[in-house]
């Protein structure tokens, strides 16, 4: 019986199947050192796209090639990537749990954030779709968000696409509101502050993300009568399912990296 290997890529993507466990949080490895350049941009889409991949077990070192190859073509700073990632963050929100979910969830903002100003016109269509899951559309508002950042020229067109969305936020997700007031804040954006305010008035900003107080500060608002602002509980039913559970430790984990990230900003 002939070996064949299970995934076939070309050198030196082929690369990719064997440099293991991708680190989350933490700096990413400098690709450029295994001689990727624009050929290899067709393969590199192949492999982070590559379901069977996405879905393999987690204790192979093959499975975080999907995570290595888009890392890859972020470094690169092609537009290419930016449809085959907005496709994974649609994929992801059909299976929001699973472990490769996650790595889409966490990396897709950084992603955007190297492609840098391309990316803004894609991102603020995808925050506008209401058929996409919400984890995608806040990794696309925290997207916006890293470019800002790394292209401060970008701010305000990135700005503006974070207030578009939280405009509607009596017809959102309190999530999604938390998400996108984290990231005005995270850009202090002080010409989104009464905008902020009315959401938070209205009780349609999840608390958990980020509270009242936690906002003044970086967007230049007085301490108001805390009677004004209850804090949002909410409901919740006698015996969590699995999924809510799931969903929690998403959340707790969700406000840890953009606590982390403030921090690493400072």
């Amino acid at each position: 019986m002939s070996d064949v290997p299970k995934y076939d890529y070309p050198p030196p993507v082929d690369k990719l199947l064997t440099l293991g466990e991708a680190a989350f949080l933490s700096r990413w490895d400098n690709y450029a050192r295994h001689g990727f350049g624009p050929d290899h941009i067709p393969d590199l889409i192949r492999l982070a796209t590559d379901q069977a991949l996405l879905e393999e077990d987690s204790e192979k070192p093959e499975a975080s090639a999907p995570v290595h190859a888009w890392r890859v073509l972020a470094q690169m700073r092609t537009e290419a990537v930016l449809g085959p990632m907005l496709e994974l963050l649609d994929r992801a929100g059909e299976a929001p749990y699973e472990g490769w979910s996650e790595a889409v969830w966490e990396d897709a903002p950084q992603v955007f954030g190297l492609v840098g100003p391309p990316a803004i016109p894609a991102l603020k269509t995808y925050l506008a779709g209401k058929s996409h899951h919400l984890y995608a559309r806040s990794a696309a508002a925290d997207g916006l968000t890293h470019i800002a950042i790394e292209f401060p020229e970008t701010r305000g067109e990135c700005v503006q696409g974070l207030m578009e969305a939280l405009e509607h936020f009596e017809e959102e997700d309190l999530d999604f509101n938390g998400t996108l007031v984290v990231d005005l804040c995270q850009l202090k954006a002080k010409e989104a502050a009464p905008l902020v305010e009315r959401a938070f008035l209205a009780g349609c900003v999840d608390t958990f993300l980020i509270g009242w107080q936690d906002a003044q500060q970086p967007l230049g608002l007085p301490d108001p009568p805390e009677e004004l602002y209850p804090p949002y509980e909410p409901a919740r039913s006698a015996s969590p399912s699995s999924q809510s559970k799931k969903k929690a430790k998403r959340k707790q984990a969700q406000k840890s990296r953009k606590q982390n990230r403030r921090k690493k900003r400072k």
